[in-house]
């Protein structure tokens, strides 16, 4: 789902029955999108801006590489499976709420 300003919070807290792969939620003040659901976790992608780091050669021959960091908020990184990033496994979902899209 795309990053909409028209996106509410429910106001009820979800348990691990609740999710959904491709759901998106917010917890722990971050948004979330479900990626996968196990026996006793989920586990997600935050779809908040993001590090991300480039790698450039050198500006001369056997010049050493360098790295270019910047925050983006592209949603193009928050694609998959497979993901360009990193996707957490959380344990402990007890703030976990639905995001809701669109007039309600």
């Amino acid at each position: 789902m795309p990053h909409n300003a028209d996106a509410s919070v429910s106001d009820t807290l979800m348990e691990r029955k609740d999710f959904v792969i491709g759901q998106e939620f917010w917890c722990g003040g971050k948004r979330w999108r479900c990626t996968d659901i196990g026996s006793r976790v989920i586990v997600a992608i935050c779809l908040e801006p993001h590090e991300i780091v480039t790698s450039l050669p050198g500006e001369q021959p056997g010049d050493p590489r360098r790295e270019v960091r910047s925050i983006t908020d592209n949603p193009d990184w928050f694609n998959g499976p497979f993901y360009a990033v990193a996707e957490s496994v959380l344990r402990r979902i007890r703030h976990a709420k639905l995001l809701h899209y669109g007039k309600r």
